[in-house]
């Protein structure tokens, strides 16, 4: 039997994102000892921010992928922060119909990958990475109300300016992944299963 090629699309919020999610793709490879993930093409595309998530992400599909990749199976992930969603009180996003228009426009599956509440509090789990990237010492208590602020704070002792959004390769890369994907294996398992599946 035949099968069609595939197309994996990772759309993000911010370039904090799009990083954390190549990274984290990255250090799959180096985990599961593999050269090539189960797909054809693997296409990362940042949204740049929150405000009108839903017609920027459905018409970047429609405009960049759809036509592009007629003849492929094309599985899209969604990775976004829960944050905003959860404390809007009109959360401007409705899930339900951007999944039902990007299957019109043909896209084969579509999962979402949350990060509770952000993307912060993923980088976060590797506190002493954070600590040691800012040649800082670990603090008995991280101040803030959420993970963002924490990071800003954390930042601050380090003389440095965090800015979320904005492209931070070197800092998360100098994070440990292994023990960031330890503690998301359920958020992520929609990510291993398809890059890792075997035809």
């Amino acid at each position: 039997m035949k099968y069609k090629k595939r197309c994996i699309v990772f759309y993000t919020e911010g370039e904090t994102e799009k990083e954390f999610y190549d990274y984290l793709l990255e250090t799959i490879k180096n985990k599961y000892k593999i050269n090539k993930f189960n797909s054809n093409k693997i296409i990362k595309k940042c949204l740049k921010g929150i405000c009108r998530f839903d017609k920027k992400l459905v018409n970047k599909y429609e405009n960049e992928i759809k036509n592009k990749y007629k003849d492929y199976d094309i599985i899209v992930f969604l990775c976004y922060d829960t944050d905003y969603f959860e404390f809007s009180s009109k959360p401007s996003v409705d899930w339900n119909s951007i999944n039902k228009k990007l299957k019109d426009l043909g896209a084969k599956e579509i999962y979402h990958i949350k990060a509770d509440k952000c993307i912060e509090d993923l980088l976060l789990i590797d506190i002493d990475g954070i600590c040691n990237y800012l040649k800082i010492k670990k603090p008995n208590i991280i101040k803030g109300k959420n993970g963002v602020d924490k990071m800003n704070n954390l930042f601050s002792l380090g003389n440095r300016l965090y800015q979320k959004g904005y492209p931070s390769k070197d800092f998360i890369k100098s994070l440990d992944m292994n023990i960031i994907m330890k503690k998301i294996e359920k958020e992520i398992e929609a990510i291993l299963n398809i890059l890792l599946e075997k035809k």
